[in-house]
């Protein structure tokens, strides 16, 4: 059946050109019937395929027909099956930490896929993958952040191979794709840097017997204050729209946050919905003027 879906879908929309949508159709639900088929593969042979491993060898196994067929759909589904799959090795290890969940794993998961959107070839022949994973790598740094500035612990000690190892991976790889790219990208110095120093920053954490909760959430402040003025800067100086538009909705995000966290105890409650509701609306009006404005240009 995959092979059939698979190869009918590319005739459609490859060979015979008649049928495109429903070609990559079937080639998009081909991709689907090669994880059935490994799990079935799995039950046949007694072999356990409700684990991580399933996960990472479909992942790997549907990119490829991604990077052939230039699929974001699929591209997108080998995302999601890939942080299903860490998430399933970190709980296969039987490691019982929250910090895993709330600390470590999105800030993996966010590193490592922000990387890989800075692939040179990915980035420069596949830009649509590339933002891809860039903006889910953004997204899963950015709330790690975000809840860091609102509640911080007195200790993330996490000292392991399987928690430092990926870590210093993720740190020369980006360091490496530096040292060979630098010239071919201003942007990229900026986020080899802010990449290496939240790693080291997330190291120094699992390592430390205790740390300041005060230290942690201004360390998180600064590291959003960071992102929020980089993509400014840059999405103003190159006019790019869509990267100024999710630089506003990150900014709304963190400012409303903040506002709630702190304001909600200072100040009457009529006049706290009263002023978040004057501020929310006079600063979406701005950003979004500003926005246009630049979409117009």
């Amino acid at each position: 059946i995959t092979c059939s879906l698979l190869w009918f879908g590319y005739k459609l929309a490859y060979i015979d050109n008649k049928l495109p949508r429903l070609g990559h159709s079937m080639i998009f639900l081909s991709a689907f019937t090669i994880g059935g088929t490994y799990a079935l593969l799995g039950q046949t042979y007694n072999i356990n395929a409700n684990s991580s491993f399933l996960c990472f060898i479909w992942a790997f196994s549907i990119i490829t027909l991604a990077y052939l067929f230039k699929s974001y759909p699929i591209n997108i589904l080998s995302i999601i099956l890939s942080i299903l799959g860490i998430v399933f090795y970190y709980i296969e290890l039987s490691i019982d930490s929250g910090l895993t969940w709330t600390v470590f794993i999105p800030v993996i998961i966010g590193t490592l896929f922000y990387s890989i959107g800075n692939i040179p070839i990915i980035l420069h022949k596949y830009n649509d993958f590339s933002l891809s994973y860039k903006l889910v790598g953004l997204a899963a740094i950015f709330s790690t952040l975000l809840i860091l500035t609102c509640s911080a612990e007195s200790t993330y000690k996490l000292v392991s191979s399987y928690y430092i190892l990926p870590i210093v991976v993720i740190i020369l790889g980006n360091i490496i794709n530096y040292v060979f790219n630098k010239k071919d990208s201003i942007l990229l110095n900026f986020e080899t840097i802010f990449i290496t120093a939240l790693l080291l920053f997330l190291l120094l954490l699992i390592n430390l017997p205790h740390v300041a909760p005060i230290f942690v959430m201004l360390v998180a402040h600064f590291g959003l204050i960071s992102m929020l003025s980089i993509g400014y800067y840059y999405g103003y100086k190159f006019e790019n729209h869509r990267l100024v538009g999710l630089n506003n909705w990150f900014l709304i995000i963190y400012l409303l946050t903040n506002y709630c966290r702190w304001a909600w105890d200072l100040i009457d409650k009529a006049l706290f919905f009263l002023l978040g509701g004057i501020g929310l609306l006079a600063l979406g009006i701005f950003l979004e003027r500003k926005r246009k404005e630049l979409k117009k240009d």
